[in-house]
């Protein structure tokens, strides 16, 4: 592999707010604060992985510092500060992450260097997985975040933002970022595709998506990861669907394909705690189409006709019984308890509840 390549999730990485997906209400505050010059002295950006809060924070420190600023918030991507911001050289924009740097003197060395005249425009302070901090460090804050004459600017990112102190979110504003949904997914994958000169079938592209699961960094790895099986000679495996085929396994009331299915999945890599979230998301789906619900509040779901699987499954209840069982299999997976296992208990129990069901409606 050429020392040039780059990771399709970091090639094309939004440098423009016009590229950002999914957030549209986030990326449109923070063009207003920008343009009107009114930005906080912090930021909380909270989220699930993959949905924008490192690309967000460095775009607004990019557009902050920015020599050349456009009249829609935009950085000009070519001055000094924005080029040594690509190359993680800018002296005014520090990036941090708390996993490896939660202590009180890691924050408090950043605290005093925000006290220093910014060689460009603004100070700006990256503290990724910021609920890492300890007690100390999310102190040390507190002075630099409620002061008026604070002139950097700090920019808090977590995908566990209920870890951190009331006093850190009363003196930010919050930003709270979405899943992107899989129609904006979809479509931003056939743009990747095209501009890289490549191409998939309408199915290899909705498997990838509903892999991603709304992350756009997950969604493009898994991408990248086809694109180099697809263009691999010896590669001659079709894509499975395996949550589709436990759907329909499940509904069909069969142990045994159940069972083969997850050894299956996990033999390819996709791990327990994977299938049952995407499984229990299916299931969740498909209650919202066995209670008549609008078929566009289940955009995750593959377009298919699902009247079989919900009758298989006995209707809402027996879909709302599989639910309750895969989410209490998910909440123990965190116990360090084995997923699979504990993916076939959950499933092997709700298979047999659907059999005496039936046996019981005769």
């Amino acid at each position: 592999m050429s020392d040039n390549y780059m990771e399709i999730y970091k090639k094309y990485r939004p440098n423009r707010w016009e590229d950002v997906i999914g957030q549209d209400k986030t990326v449109k505050s923070l063009k207003v604060s920008l343009l009107k010059d009114s930005l906080p002295t912090g930021y909380g950006f909270f989220g699930k992985r993959g949905t924008g809060k490192t690309t967000l924070a460095l775009l607004l420190a990019k557009a902050v510092n920015c020599e050349k600023m456009s009249s829609t918030g935009n950085p000009c991507n070519e001055c000094s500060s924005c080029v040594s911001i690509d190359f993680n050289n800018n002296p005014d924009v520090v990036y941090e992450s708390m996993a490896n740097n939660g202590g009180v003197e890691d924050v408090r060395k950043m605290v005093e260097k925000a006290n220093f005249a910014p060689l460009y425009k603004k100070r700006v302070f990256i503290f990724d997985e910021v609920h890492n901090l300890s007690k100390a460090a999310f102190e040390s804050l507190l002075i630099p975040l409620e002061s008026p004459t604070t002139k950097a600017l700090f920019i808090l990112c977590s995908t566990d933002p209920q870890k951190i102190p009331e006093t850190i979110f009363s003196r930010i504003k919050k930003r709270n970022l979405m899943l992107v949904s899989n129609e904006t997914m979809r479509k931003k994958v056939e743009e990747i595709l095209e501009k890289e000169g490549e191409s998939l079938s309408d199915d290899q592209i909705d498997s990838i998506v509903r892999q991603g699961k709304g992350s756009v960094r997950d969604t493009l790895n898994i991408l990248e990861s086809e694109l180099i099986d697809v263009n691999d000679d010896d590669d001659d495996e079709e894509e499975v669907d395996f949550y589709s085929l436990l759907i329909h396994s499940v509904s069909e009331h069969d142990i045994s394909k159940t069972y083969r299915t997850i050894a299956e999945a996990t033999a390819a890599g996709v791990s327990g705690d994977d299938l049952a979230e995407q499984l229990f998301s299916d299931v969740r789906d498909l209650m919202i189409i066995a209670s008549g619900g609008d078929r566009e509040l289940t955009p995750n779901l593959p377009e298919a006709d699902y009247t079989a699987v919900i009758k298989g499954m006995m209707g809402l209840g027996g879909l709302n019984m599989v639910a309750q069982s895969i989410g209490e299999a998910i909440s123990k997976m965190g116990m360090n308890v084995d997923s699979r296992i504990m993916l076939e208990v959950a499933l092997g129990n709700s298979i047999r509840k659907l059999k005496a069901a039936k046996a019981k409606r005769g």
